[in-house]
Formats: C-alpha cells, structure tokens, sequence
C-alpha cells in the first residue's frame, strides 16, 4: 500500500525465530505530499485523521487537487461578455467585467516571484524551492518571460507564510515575492514592490495595537500583517509588522505620530544591493559590470 511506513524485521537464521512483520499502522504515513504539476512540500505528512486539513490532502478528496492544478472550470462565456470591433491596428476585443473576474479568480492564490540579479531555469527553482520551503498542501510552479515565476497555493495559509516568512536567498541572490495581481506581464511591470519585515521603536505601549499599527504602517506602504508576538502586547521593545514597500524610492527611517518620533528599521534589507540583488553589500558599492583595473589599461592600449 502506497504511502505506509513498514516495520520490517529479518528472521534469525542462527536460532531459527521467526520474527513476524509488525503489521502496518493505517494512520500513519512517511509519504511527503508531492505535486506531479512542479510542486510539493518537504515535510512529513501528519496522521491520517478525519480534520479538515486531512480531508483536503487525503486521497479520497481527488477532485480537490485536480481542480487545483486545472485552475478553473469551464468558462461561462454569456452574451455581451465579448465585444469585438474594428480598431486602429486591427479588430479589437473588449471583455466584461464579470468575463475578467472569472479569470482572474483561480489566481488569487497565486505569488509572483522574482530572482534579482541573475535568471533561473523552471528546475532549478523548484528544486530550491521544494528544499527551503516547508508548506503543508499543494503548490505549483510556473516560469514566465524575464525570469519571472509564478506560483499557485493549494493552501491560503502556505501562500502567507511565503510571502511574510519563506526565505528570501536563493543560491546568494535575493528573491522578491508580490502579490499576483492582473495584467501583470513580465518585462513591462518592473520590480517596484516587495514585503518586508519592519520594527517599530520609540512607541507608547498603549499604541501597540493591531488597527493603529496597521494605520502606521500605511505611511510606510501596505501593511500586510502584524507580528503575533507584537499583536499580544507579550514584548515591548518593538512593534513588529510586515509592509510593503516601494523600493524604488527612498526608505523612510522614521515616521512623526502624535508629535512622536516612531524609528523605523527595516529586516533583512541592511545587506542587499538592488542593483545585482546580490546579498552581502550595497548598491554604492557594487562591483557588477566594472571592468578590472588590468583590463581597462588593456582596453586603454
């Protein structure tokens, strides 16, 4: 039986025991659950049980990840969805909202990736992808033009924890997640956007409240989440929330509330250069692209 995790014995042959083989246990699995679409997760499966979650993953639910990886259903194309004139550059088409919402909806569960600095094959990501993250249902991996990827979750709770906690270094170069969003086309959308991990000092203990940080933290972008550790008021140094970000402009180092100045440090972002996306320095010193001192008295021959 697929997925069951044996106890298997060898008889001894000196003593001529035969030592029977434990029977297997029917609610416990080793299997590690594993897309055949380009994704998986690399942790052990959890006792089979009647939960919700188990349901989702179990094998006796197979429409659930079948419509998964279809994305969709039939389209319900109605009258007047489609709108087909002539234009300036030839026939022109014109969709309905309600024909927009349908295709967009099998991608709300869906990350854009990005590698800055360098191009990864589809194979590669997965690979790397499959060993640095630990999730619990289902995903899938897609490869766009410009080195762009796209990823769908079968879970919602999986696509959070890649947005505000999965590892942002692949291979030493830094790995921006967006949100998926519509019309985005690879090339044309630059990386303008990426969530960060933010620490907010200098705050009144009153202040360290789920509303009121997610309001501070729209002055700095879109506040995604707040900390639960910051959430239940459990530590006081900081208050800890994820926002993102516009990196194409300046980082805000702090904020005024109420007269107060509110210190902004920004995780993980101390050591990034956003011009090679290396990690390890910064873009005023970054060496990519300069030519070697010998070279250029090479070239200047």
């Amino acid at each position: 039986m697929a997925g069951i995790f044996r106890f298997s014995a060898q008889s001894d042959a000196q003593n001529n025991e035969e030592i029977q083989e434990k029977p297997p246990d029917p609610n416990f699995s080793s299997k590690r659950p594993r897309s055949d679409e380009g994704g998986g997760s690399n942790i052990l499966r959890k006792p089979v049980g009647e939960s919700f979650k188990s349901k989702l993953l179990s094998a006796s639910n197979p429409n659930q990840w079948q419509g998964f990886v279809s994305g969709r259903g039939k389209l319900k194309i109605s009258e007047g969805d489609i709108t087909i004139s002539e234009g300036l550059n030839g026939p022109s088409m014109k969709l309905s909202e309600d024909l927009k919402n349908q295709l967009c909806k099998p991608w709300s569960n869906a990350l854009i990736l990005k590698v800055m600095g360098r191009n990864h094959t589809l194979n590669f990501m997965q690979a790397k992808l499959r060993q640095k993250w630990q999730l619990i249902g289902h995903w899938q991996l897609t490869d766009l033009e410009e080195g762009y990827f796209v990823v769908r979750f079968q879970m919602l709770a999986d696509l959070e924890y890649v947005l505000t906690e999965g590892p942002r270094v692949i291979s030493n170069q830094y790995l921006v997640v967006q949100k998926w969003r519509p019309n985005f086309i690879p090339g044309e959308d630059a990386i303008q956007k990426m969530p960060v991990w933010v620490r907010l000092s200098k705050l009144p203990m009153e202040w360290i409240e789920v509303e009121l940080l997610r309001n501070i933290g729209g002055m700095l972008g879109n506040t995604i989440k707040v900390d639960p550790i910051t959430e239940s008021q459990a530590r006081g140094r900081f208050a800890r929330i994820c926002v993102e970000i516009d990196i194409t402009k300046p980082l805000q180092s702090s904020l005024n509330v109420e007269d107060q100045a509110v210190m902004v440090e920004y995780e993980s972002l101390g050591l990034l250069c956003f011009k090679c996306g290396k990690v390890g320095h910064y873009k005023d010193t970054c060496r990519e692209g300069l030519v070697p001192q010998s070279d250029q008295g090479r070239n200047a021959e």
